[in-house]
């Protein structure tokens, strides 16, 4: 975990496959009583991911914002397809974004949020 100043602990990202995030269907939640509890994705390889890392190539970007930008990706692997949204807080993250040509090599980082897709896993960041 790495502590940014502020006291806070951020957790390590795991690295992950499009299939492997596709295929996990388990999920955890610690510290009910706080006001935000971490939630976790548990991977068929048993790995208990808060964050997560990916890498792949950018197929497709699409600005899905209203009043500003708002970035929506799909990056793939060898394994399949990422569905990628930088937070709205992330506001250098989606200006890199915007920037990126398709068939661009990219890696990221980021919180995983499992929304079931009929084309597979979606990860919002």
């Amino acid at each position: 975990m790495a502590e940014n100043g502020s006291g806070y602990v951020r957790e390590v990202a795991h690295r992950v496959f499009a299939a492997e995030l596709k295929e996990s269907n388990l999920q955890s939640k610690e510290g009910q009583d706080e006001q935000y509890p971490k939630q976790y994705l548990i991977t068929p390889t048993g790995a208990k991911c808060n964050r997560i890392f990916i890498v792949g190539t950018l197929i497709e970007k699409e600005d899905v914002g209203t009043d500003s930008e708002f970035w929506r990706g799909h990056i793939v692997d060898p394994t399949g397809t990422f569905y990628v949204t930088p937070g709205s807080t992330i506001q250098k993250q989606c200006r890199y974004s915007q920037k990126q040509c398709l068939l661009s090599s990219l890696q990221s980082s980021g919180s995983q949020r499992s929304l079931r897709r009929k084309k597979g896993m979606s990860l919002h960041r």
